[in-house]
């Protein structure tokens, strides 16, 4: 676990000299210096090596004369496994649904997300699902969930998950659906392609559902200090009838240090 620090300015409101000090509420956060004569920066020092799995919050609080809003809050989140876990038992864990987030799509009405409390590999997991409806014919459509995660330290990060696509027997060979994965919009897919999995249907249609079952997959990706955006989800390229669906899953998803 690394110490993770940030540079903060000090200054008085009058933009004159004054002299501060600066004091935390908690001792994994501290100020270097602690003390001094403004206008300087000051570098906040988190270390979570001492802290247990959950939220944690420290405030600390400069003072001097001239120093009006002195006060900066700090939140670390420490997770079992890793930078960021889960394992949406109680909720999407900070994962929102977007429509048509993926390969360009505009079909809102043929996409809609959600969590489930029993839908995961264990307990609770999230869910997209694709085409149906009617009988129009649809080409493109897409759903995901993304959230941001924080990095503090530059480096090569693995992100493991599962996924598991169902797929009604009612396609054509010509309509295909793909799990897809992408972090700060780019597609992270089993190599040489830039998806996870794809099911395609056949001609004539089998009318026999395929299920993929639950697949484990890694992405590995350097990743800067700052925020990440991950996103998990589905596209299918085209369905023509009502009885033309698909259903990806997503579950335990981890990101750690390599």
């Amino acid at each position: 676990t690394t110490v993770l620090s940030q540079d903060v300015a000090v200054d008085a409101s009058d933009a004159s000299a004054t002299s501060f000090t600066v004091s935390s509420d908690q001792t994994w956060a501290s100020a270097s210096p602690s003390s001094g004569t403004s206008p300087q920066t000051v570098r906040i020092d988190v270390d979570p090596t001492t802290l247990g799995v959950g939220t944690h919050l420290a405030t600390l609080t400069a003072s001097g004369a001239g120093i009006d809003d002195g006060t900066l809050a700090v939140t670390v989140n420490v997770f079992a496994n890793g930078i960021f876990e889960a394992s949406f038992d109680s909720g999407t864990d900070g994962f929102a649904y977007v429509d048509d987030l993926f390969r360009g799509t505009s079909a809102p009405g043929y996409a809609s997300g959600a969590f489930a409390a029993g839908g995961g590999f264990t307990g609770g997991g999230l869910h997209v699902d694709l085409g149906g409806l009617d009988r129009n014919t649809v080409n493109g459509m897409s759903g995901g969930f993304t959230r941001d995660i924080q990095i503090g330290v530059p480096g090569t990060y693995s992100i493991t998950f599962r996924t598991r696509m169902e797929f009604s027997g009612s396609y054509e060979s010509d309509e295909c659906s793909q799990v897809l994965v992408a972090v700060d919009g780019g597609l992270e897919g089993v190599p040489p392609d830039d998806f996870r999995v794809e099911l395609c249907g056949s001609t004539p249609s089998s009318n026999v559902d395929e299920d993929t079952g639950w697949v484990d997959g890694t992405v590995s990706v350097f990743l800067d200090a700052g925020t990440h955006t991950l996103a998990f989800g589905g596209y299918g390229n085209k369905k023509t009838y009502d009885d033309e669906t698909t259903r990806i899953s997503i579950d335990d998803i981890l990101v750690s240090a390599q």
